[in-house]
């Protein structure tokens, strides 16, 4: 479980949407990763000896999607949070 502790605001700010945009960088990589080994001008060969790439891109990739999920929902409980601190 991710969790916030308000000791530099713009610090930790800046260090969920850093990790966020790497998030997606690494999302962008492994879906070229995946078209590139699966694409439709690959011989039935080809396509079967990328098999194990495409399931390895598929695999990590869920896996980063939902840790991307779990970074934009923390950060935007995080911005909620300190929003009500600060208007209290």
């Amino acid at each position: 479980m991710l969790t916030f502790i308000f000791d530099d605001i713009d610090l930790d700010f800046a260090f969920s949407r850093g990790l966020l945009e790497k998030l997606e960088e690494e999302i962008a990589l492994i879906m070229g990763m995946q078209e590139h080994y699966s694409r439709p001008t690959l011989t039935p060969e080809e396509r079967a000896a990328n098999e194990d790439v495409v399931n390895y891109c598929a695999a990590n990739l869920a896996t980063l999607q939902r840790r991307k999920s779990r970074v934009e929902t923390f950060l935007k409980n995080a911005e909620e949070t300190l929003a009500t601190v600060l208007s209290s």
